[in-house]
């Protein structure tokens, strides 16, 4: 059975991809493609989402790359249609493969949920410090100054925000000036 499964996949994937007729093809057609792909032809499937992106039924194709475990592909699928807040969350969730510092700072500025914020920087301490200070940048009218003064007074590394306490400095945040006080002490 599942030699025949692969047979058919094979020839319905190769049948899809060629482009050949697809000009009224039902977004059924697209989507089911789509599934297979992320189930046999996983390599081709970025490519294959982006190309048909608008024909897509964008839900259903995110939960078969989810089940697939296909983060770089489903953080893409959740941009897509405007999820956001899930994009960011899959990303800091499996980081080694859908982090791109660009796309997730590009992401990350358009989340709804506020909590994610104080995520998102913790999640650039543990992983990425050296860039901590540009993705707070793009964040300065969002994220809560407290926060993140306050998680990284907890961690011991005020010194790593500096440079983002200094940009926003002019706002005359009382635990800003403080910290910075402390770290010139």
């Amino acid at each position: 059975v599942l030699l025949g499964l692969n047979l058919w996949s094979e020839h319905y994937c190769a049948g899809g991809s060629s482009g050949r007729g697809l000009k009224r093809a039902h977004m059924g057609i697209f989507t089911e493609l789509g599934v297979l792909y992320s189930r046999y032809r996983h390599e081709k499937l970025m490519k294959r989402i982006k190309l048909f992106s608008t024909r897509l039924n964008i839900p259903k194709l995110i939960h078969a790359c989810d089940e697939q475990q296909h983060w770089k592909e489903l953080t893409y699928l959740y941009i897509q249609c405007d999820k956001f807040d899930n994009a960011a969350s899959t990303i800091m969730n499996h980081s080694l493969e859908a982090w791109d510092h660009m796309q997730f700072k590009d992401t990350v500025v358009k989340v709804e949920n506020v909590e994610l914020y104080c995520k998102v920087v913790h999640f650039y301490h543990q992983e990425h410090p050296n860039l901590i200070n540009d993705v707070l940048n793009g964040l300065t009218l969002r994220v809560g100054h407290t926060c993140v003064v306050d998680n990284k007074r907890k961690a011991g590394h005020l010194h790593l925000v500096k440079p983002y306490m200094v940009s926003i400095q002019t706002n005359n945040v009382s635990i800003v000036n403080e910290a910075l006080n402390e770290i010139h002490v």
